[in-house]
């Protein structure tokens, strides 16, 4: 383990990083940055907390501690956009997005926008793949993103917003108001290929008292970065959207990864569970403790998986509260009394032989089934596998 030398200064605001990931099919790495500089880090293999599902949680020491936690500023992750399927609206006649795997497939002509809350100030961050036939690119087909006060069931040009349109050829950057547009930018020497998997950032944010800042980078490469004078634009309070302009565009917006903005889980504020002290004020898109411990909880989430010489049977995710932590028996059977089951050890791992070796607590009760009845059960958390 890592740590370096720091001290949080009482009544100062820092921008902080903190959780636990997977860096490869072993090992863990556990961070804690501070504006930027790394304060812990620990790697290791550790079977326990690999892949591990828990809760973000914070806690005020009960000493008259207080802990404010909000926005990292104009930053918007899509994870819980894509969670919230049933909120993305289509535009009429067009195709709905398919969501598979925390991402968003919009295939052919498409229009959707996310109705589940209006943002102001806000750069969303994502990844995105757009795909072209050879057909859609030599057309000027394209793949869209917007941002739109009028609806997230508009086309983007028919009221006040901004609307990003990725050509094979070129890119554009195209600013409406009131259904008129007033500003065309083009972009013909940062392409986006296609079929590539790009780190997208697209939104606006004021910057003065009348003035907006729109963005739209590519893995870190400027597109666009224009800052416009609008009573119109400034303040905007609107909705994200995405599309694919017509048949063969393909387009995929998912999770970044490993990072989630803390604002996603304070705008849910039903979700924290405070189980000690004081309860979480919200106010202004941050959450505020004074001496108490909040968390925000995650899914009873539990995997089945049954294999054979490492080839998968089944390999199941449910989310059920009755068989999650759930502490039960191990047991075979036969499906008739001429069927033979065996079941032997697989050498010196800890596995079926600590069972077979217990003869005598193997006990038939009925039907040529066998249970293990002198050992406690096993919990979940012990990882026992067979």
């Amino acid at each position: 383990m890592k740590v370096s030398k720091f001290a949080f200064e009482s009544g100062k605001t820092y921008r902080v990083e903190f959780g636990l990931y997977d860096v490869n099919s072993t090992d863990v790495r556990a961070v804690l940055t501070v504006d930027g500089k790394e304060i812990l880090s620990y790697e290791a293999e550790n079977e326990y907390l690999h892949s591990a599902k828990g809760r973000f949680g914070v806690v005020a020491a009960p000493n008259g501690m207080d802990v404010t936690l909000g926005s990292v500023g104009t930053k918007l992750t899509i994870d819980s956009l894509i969670d919230d399927e049933t909120n993305w609206k289509t535009i009429t006649n067009t195709f709905a997005p398919k969501f598979i795997a925390s991402k968003m497939l919009l295939n052919g002509k498409s229009y959707t926008g996310y109705a589940g809350e209006k943002f102001t100030n806000r750069v969303l961050h994502f990844k995105y793949r757009l795909t072209f036939s050879e057909d859609a690119a030599a057309a000027g087909e394209w793949g869209g993103l917007y941002f739109n006060a009028g609806g997230a069931e508009m086309y983007p040009w028919t009221g006040t917003g901004i609307l990003a349109c990725i050509k094979s050829d070129v890119i554009e950057l195209q600013v409406y108001e009131d259904g008129t547009r007033t500003k065309f930018l083009t972009n013909t020497e940062n392409l986006l290929d296609s079929s590539k998997t790009y780190r997208m950032t697209f939104g606006m944010y004021d910057v003065n008292s009348t003035d907006v800042r729109i963005v739209l980078t590519a893995d870190d490469v400027t597109l666009f970065d224009e800052t416009v004078t609008s009573a119109k634009l400034h303040s905007l309070s609107g909705y994200f959207g995405a599309s694919a302009s017509d048949a063969g565009v393909r387009a995929e917006l998912g999770s970044l990864g490993n990072k989630i903005n803390v604002a996603t889980l304070v705008r849910s504020e039903g979700s924290w569970k405070t189980y000690t002290g004081n309860a979480p004020e919200f106010k202004d898109g941050s959450l505020s403790i004074t001496s108490s411990e909040a968390r925000f909880p995650t899914q009873q989430t539990m995997r089945i998986v049954l294999t054979a010489d490492d080839v998968t049977l089944f390999d199941v995710t449910r989310t059920n509260a009755n068989l999650h932590g759930m502490a039960g028996y191990f047991s075979g059977a036969v499906s008739s009394y001429t069927g033979i089951l065996e079941l032997g050890s697989l050498g010196n791992k800890v596995n079926v032989s600590t069972l077979v070796r217990d003869e005598a607590n193997w006990t038939t009760y009925t039907g040529g089934k066998a249970g293990i009845q002198g050992r406690k059960p096993f919990h979940h958390e012990q990882r026992r596998r067979l």
